[in-house]
């Protein structure tokens, strides 16, 4: 569960995954502890880094091969 911190309440230590709209007095970031050596908690890296083989052009932008086979 996010903790949704403000940015003054980042840390170090903090998921910087960012949560609605930047430009909203409500925007949040995750708050819950980060993975070891990254800037996201667990669940936002799984989101965030995808391995180069996972992805493919298909035609107009990059795509999950996930999606392709659905």
């Amino acid at each position: 569960e996010m903790l949704k911190v403000g940015l003054e309440e980042i840390r170090e230590d903090t998921c910087r995954w960012p949560v609605g709209d930047p430009t909203s007095e409500e925007f949040v970031y995750c708050g819950i502890q980060t993975a070891k050596g990254r800037s996201y908690c667990a669940g936002h890296c799984r989101m965030a880094y995808k391995p180069r083989n996972a992805r493919v052009w298909d035609g107009e932008r990059y795509v999950t091969l996930e999606s392709i086979a659905a």
